[in-house]
C-alpha cells in the first residue's frame, strides 16, 4: 500500500475508533435555530452573500498546491472554516484566493484538510472502496459506510472532516444554473393553507435518503448538526408562513417496494396529507451488477404507477416530485444519463397539483463548477449536508414566495422574547384610538423604542410605513398620519351609547356589552377588536420595571429535572374560557393562527428542552374554581407531571377570596391523593376591563390567596402582577379582546409567565 493510501487507511481507522467513543463529541450541541444557522432562507442564487458553501480541496499534482473552486468569483474576503465549524482558517496564511477565477489554493503547511487524487481514486481491492467505471476493477472511488455492515467501519463524518465551508460576498455574475421558482398554480391548495397559516401535513415517501437521512450531520449526530432535508423543509415553511407543519415519513428502498410490501399509497393516505413529496431515484437507478443492468423504462413506469396510486388515495393533496442528487459520475453502479432521463420523465408527469423539484439539475450545475466531493456524504451516492441543503431548496423554491415577507421566525410568536429580558419587543399588540374630534389617532408602546418600529397588520402580511402611515414620538407614542392605512377606533365607537341604559346588550359579531356609567356599553368579541389591532416589533430603550417571574427550581424540582434531562413531560391545564383559548386567533380560525397559551407553553418547552411534552386541556367556558375541583378524577386520569390551574375571571365578581382558595386547594389535594408526585402551577388571572363596574380588586385578593397555597410542588404564575404593570402604560384594548378575554399578545404573556417558572434565564438573548 503506498503512502497516500496508508494515510487514508489511517484516517479511516482513527475515524472508526472515534465513532466507537461518542463521548468525544458529547459536548457539542445542535444549533438552537437551524434555519438561521444554516441560512435555509438565503439560497446562493438569491442572496448577495454565499453562506457556508461546501468545498473539498484536492491536490491533483504533487508539485502543485491543493485547490478548490467557489461557485462565484468573490467580491471581498473569503471566510473559511472546517465543516464542523470548530476551526477557522486565515486567508493569506492558510489559503490564498484567486478572485478572478474564484479559486482557493492552500499554502505550504496549511492546516486545511485536503485529499490527493490517489486518495480519492485508490488502486486495489480495499473494503472501503467502490469500483470506478471503466477501470477494470483496479481503481476505486473512496467511499465510507455510514450505517454499518459486517467488517466495514462505520464513519458517517468521514467526508465531512475533509470538507470545509466558505462564506463570502459574491461578485456581479449571476448564477448560471437552474433557479427554483414558486409553483403557485400547480401547488395552489397547499399554498392556500400555508398563506392562511393553517396546519399543513407533509408526507414524504422516498428511498434510503429519507429512510436513513444520510449523511446529514444532524441525523448522525456530528457537528454542525444540520437537519436532513425533510426537517429543513418543514422548519422553513413554519418560519415563513406561520403554519404548524407535521412531517410524516414513508421510506422504501425502491419504487417497486413502495408499491408492493410497503403499501406506501395507502399509508400516506392515512396521514390525510395536504402536501406529498415523492423522492426516489437513489435505489432505483443503481444496480449491483453495473449501471447497464438498470431498466430505466421500468423505473419510470413504476413511478407513474406510484404517483397515480398516491393521487387516487389522497385526491385533496398536492404532490411534489423531488428528483435525486446524482451519484458520483464515475461510479460503475450508476450512469449520469439515467439520472437525466429520470428527471426528464418526472417533468412530464407534472400538471395541476403536481410540481417538479429538480434537485438533479441543481446538483449537476454545482458539480460542473466544483466537482462531486463538495456534495459527498458517503463518497458515491448519498449526499452530505450540502446535498441535503440543495434538496431542501429545490422544494422550498416551489413554496416560498419571493415577494412575500416571511410571516414568522424560528420563534414564531416571540415566545422567547418576554418583555422583562429581551432587548427586542416582538409581536406587541397596539390599538389606535382617536381621543378627541380633530386629533390624530395615537397609541403607546410598552417601551420607548430605539430605532425603527415595524408595524404590520394582524395577519403579518401588510407592512405599514413610518412617515407615510405613522410617526414616532420619543416617549414611545405612535401617532397616525392623516392618510394612514392603519385601522383605528373613534372614541365614540369604542364606547358607544347604550340604547337602553342599565340593561344587558347582545350585539352582532359575537359581542356582548356591559354598560359603563349607565349610558355607555363595553364591547366584547374577537371580530370587533382583531381588525383594529396591529402588531409592533422594535428594539427597546430602558429596562422593564414590572413583575418578573422567578425560576421555580425549588418549588417544581421534579418537572424542571425532567425538562433539563429532555425527558417526556405530561402537562394538564384546567381552567375557564381563557384556557379553552378565547380569544386566541387559532381558536377563532383567523390569521395569524396563534395558539392559546397552554399550547404555547407546551411548544416552547419542546423547543427549549427537546422534551416530548404531552398536553391535556380540561377547561370550560364560564367555569369557576369549584367546577375545577369537581374535575379531579379527570385530571388524575391524564396522569400529569405538572398541573396548570387557571381560574378567577368567572369567580371574582361573586365569590370571596377564601372560598376561591379553598376550591383551588381541593384540586391540589384531590390530585395529590392519587398522584402524590404531581406538581402544580397556579395562574392568577389577568384583569377584567378596568372601565367596568365589576370589583376588580378581587383579583388582588385572589392572587394573595393563591400565593398562600404555594410551597413544595406548588408555584404561582403571577399574571395579575404582570397585567398590572402593563396597564400602567398600555390601554386595556391593547391587551384584551373586549371585556375579559386576552388577545394573542396576552395569551403569549400568560405562557411567558408560566415558562419563566420552568426555564432558567428564560427569554435571555
Amino acid at each position: 500500500m503506498n503512502s497516500h493510501l496508508a494515510r487514508a487507511a489511517t484516517r479511516l481507522t482513527a475515524a472508526a475508533v472515534l465513532l466507537a467513543a461518542p463521548a468525544a463529541t458529547a459536548g457539542a450541541e445542535s444549533p438552537k435555530d437551524p434555519i438561521a444557522a444554516f441560512h435555509v432562507l438565503a439560497p446562493f442564487w438569491a442572496s448577495p452573500t454565499v453562506h457556508e458553501e461546501s468545498l473539498m480541496f484536492v491536490q491533483d499534482h504533487p508539485a502543485r498546491p491543493a485547490w478548490a473552486r467557489l461557485l462565484f468569483a468573490p467580491d471581498g474576503p473569503v471566510a473559511l472554516k472546517s465543516a464542523d465549524w470548530k476551526t477557522t482558517y486565515r486567508e493569506g496564511k492558510d489559503f490564498t484566493v484567486d478572485r478572478e477565477g474564484g479559486v482557493l489554493r492552500l499554502t505550504d503547511g496549511s492546516p486545511v484538510p485536503f485529499n490527493t487524487l490517489e486518495e480519492l481514486f485508490p488502486t486495489g481491492r480495499v473494503y472501503w472502496k467502490k469500483w470506478r467505471r471503466e477501470h477494470e476493477g483496479k481503481q476505486c472511488l473512496l467511499w465510507t459506510q455510514y450505517w454499518g455492515h459486517s467488517g466495514v467501519p462505520t464513519d458517517p463524518g468521514f467526508f465531512a472532516r475533509h470538507q470545509v465551508e466558505a462564506t463570502y460576498q459574491r461578485g456581479e455574475a449571476d448564477w448560471p444554473g437552474p433557479t427554483p421558482s414558486p409553483a403557485g398554480k400547480k401547488l395552489a391548495r397547499a399554498l392556500a393553507r400555508l398563506r392562511a397559516g393553517k396546519p399543513v401535513t407533509v408526507a414524504i415517501g422516498g428511498d434510503e435518503v429519507v429512510h436513513r437521512k444520510g449523511v446529514s450531520s444532524g441525523a448522525y449526530r456530528f457537528a454542525p448538526y444540520m437537519p436532513w432535508y425533510g426537517e429543513l423543509i418543514a422548519d422553513a415553511l413554519e418560519r415563513f408562513y406561520g403554519s404548524p407543519i407535521t412531517l410524516k415519513l414513508h421510506p422504501a428502498g425502491r419504487v417497486a417496494e413502495a408499491l408492493g410490501r410497503r403499501q406506501q399509497p395507502e399509508r400516506i393516505a392515512e396521514d390525510k396529507p395536504d402536501l406529498i413529496v415523492l423522492a426516489y431515484g437513489v435505489g432505483d437507478l443503481r444496480h449491483p451488477h453495473g449501471a447497464d443492468k438498470v431498466d430505466i423504462e421500468k423505473v419510470v413506469a413504476d413511478f407513474e404507477k406510484l404517483l397515480a396510486a398516491v393521487r387516487k388515495r389522497s385526491p385533496a393533496a398536492d404532490v411534489i416530485l423531488l428528483t435525486p442528487i446524482p451519484s458520483h459520475p464515475e461510479w460503475d453502479k450508476t450512469r449520469p444519463d439515467h439520472f437525466a432521463a429520470f428527471r426528464k420523465a418526472l417533468g412530464k408527469l407534472t400538471g395541476p397539483h403536481v410540481a417538479l423539484a429538480d434537485a438533479t439539475a441543481l446538483a449537476d450545475a454545482v458539480v460542473k463548477r466544483k466537482g462531486y466531493h463538495a456534495l459527498a456524504g458517503d463518497g458515491v451516492e448519498i449526499p452530505g449536508d450540502y446535498g441535503h441543503w440543495l434538496m431542501a431548496h429545490a422544494v422550498c423554491g416551489l413554496l416560498l414566495e419571493a415577494d412575500r415577507a416571511p410571516a414568522m421566525r424560528w420563534d414564531p410568536w416571540g415566545m422567547f422574547s418576554p418583555p422583562w429580558s429581551s432587548g427586542t419587543v416582538r409581536g406587541e399588540r397596539v390599538v389606535f384610538v382617536r381621543g378627541k374630534a380633530g386629533a390624530l389617532p395615537a397609541a403607546t408602546l410598552m417601551f420607548a423604542p430605539t430605532g425603527e418600529v415595524r408595524l404590520t397588520a394582524l395577519d403579518r402580511v401588510t407592512v405599514f410605513v413610518e412617515g407615510k402611515d405613522y410617526r414616532l414620538e420619543p416617549d414611545g407614542r405612535v401617532v397616525l398620519t392623516e392618510k394612514t392605512r392603519i385601522p383605528f377606533f373613534e372614541g365614540e365607537a369604542l364606547y358607544p351609547p347604550a340604547p337602553t341604559p342599565g340593561k344587558r346588550y347582545w350585539g352582532q359579531y359575537n359581542c356582548i356589552g356591559e354598560y359603563r356609567f349607565g349610558d355607555r356599553k363595553l364591547l366584547m368579541g374577537y371580530d370587533l377588536f382583531a381588525g383594529k389591532q396591529v402588531v409592533a416589533t422594535y428594539k427597546r430603550a430602558g429596562e422593564w420595571s414590572g413583575h418578573v417571574p422567578a425560576f421555580a427550581d425549588k418549588a417544581l424540582p421534579k418537572t424542571i429535572a425532567k425538562l433539563k434531562a429532555g425527558d417526556a413531560v405530561r402537562l394538564t391545564a384546567v381552567g375557564d374560557s381563557i384556557t379553552v383559548g378565547g380569544d386566541a386567533s387559532a381558536l377563532m380560525n383567523r390569521p395569524p393562527m396563534q395558539p392559546k397559551y397552554p399550547d404555547l407553553v407546551a411548544a416552547a418547552l419542546r423547543k427549549a428542552c427537546g422534551s416530548k411534552v404531552a398536553l391535556t386541556n380540561i377547561s370550560k367556558p364560564g367555569a369557576r374554581a369549584d367546577w375545577g375541583a369537581g374535575r379531579v378524577k379527570q385530571i388524575v386520569e391524564s396522569d400529569p407531571d405538572l398541573v396548570i390551574v387557571t381560574f378567577g375571571m368567572n369567580d371574582f365578581h361573586a365569590r370571596d377570596a377564601d372560598t376561591y382558595a379553598k376550591d383551588v386547594a381541593r384540586i391540589i389535594e384531590g390530585v395529590r391523593a392519587a398522584k402524590p408526585e404531581a406538581e402544580f402551577i397556579l395562574v392568577s388571572s389577568m384583569w377584567y376591563v378596568p372601565q367596568g363596574r365589576r370589583r376588580v380588586t378581587n383579583f388582588l385578593r385572589y392572587r394573595r390567596a393563591l400565593k398562600g397555597l404555594t410551597g413544595p410542588g406548588v408555584a404561582l404564575a403571577d399574571v395579575t402582577a404582570l397585567f398590572d404593570a402593563m396597564l400602567q402604560r398600555k390601554r386595556w384594548h391593547d391587551l384584551g379582546s373586549g371585556i375579559n378575554h386576552p388577545n394573542d399578545f396576552s395569551h403569549r404573556l400568560y405562557a411567558q409567565t408560566i415558562l419563566g417558572l420552568l426555564l432558567e434565564r428564560f427569554g435571555a438573548n
